[in-house]
């Protein structure tokens, strides 16, 4: 009688310890899936305001009313009469900058993102330019950040 009661004893311990082993688990389970499905959450926001701030951009393109800068803010023009090197038409000295920084206007801001904008590269043929570009949507005082590069034809 005695030892049934302590197989007892043992069986309903160890029993204990898998129960709170498999409940101990499914919390790991439950705590990394909801921080996965946060940092989604917070990455397609991001994501989403750098896509806006790109159609912008499109826009920008199409109806040539898009201006480039230099790095320095000192010379701007129309990103559609860069030159192949990236440099503005006006500028003939060779200290020139490239104007990739692209001047979003009130889309720098979308919510509580910071968008950045940089011509890549511009290619030219006779009838088309072609635009590499990546814009980055970062959140303030956070590590969010979310970047896009594209590739934009205007005919």
């Amino acid at each position: 009688m005695k030892n049934e009661k302590g197989i007892a004893l043992i069986t309903t311990i160890i029993l204990g310890i898998v129960a709170l082993a498999i409940i101990g688990a499914l919390l790991t389970f439950i705590i990394y899936g909801l921080r996965t499905s946060t940092l989604e959450k917070k990455y397609t926001s991001a994501l989403e305001a750098a896509k806006g701030s790109s159609e912008y951009i499109m826009k920008g393109l199409l109806d040539d009313s898009l201006n480039c800068k230099t790095s320095d803010g000192k010379t701007s023009c129309k990103c559609s009469s860069l030159t192949v090197d990236l440099k503005c038409p006006t500028c003939t000295g060779t200290d020139c900058l490239q104007a990739t920084v692209i001047d979003l206007g009130s889309y720098s801001q979308v919510g509580d993102y910071n968008i950045t904008a940089s011509l890549l590269s511009k290619s030219s043929s006779s009838n088309a330019n072609i635009y590499a570009i990546r814009v980055t949507a970062t959140k303030n005082n956070s590590s969010e950040k979310a970047e896009i590069d594209f590739v934009y034809k205007v005919e």
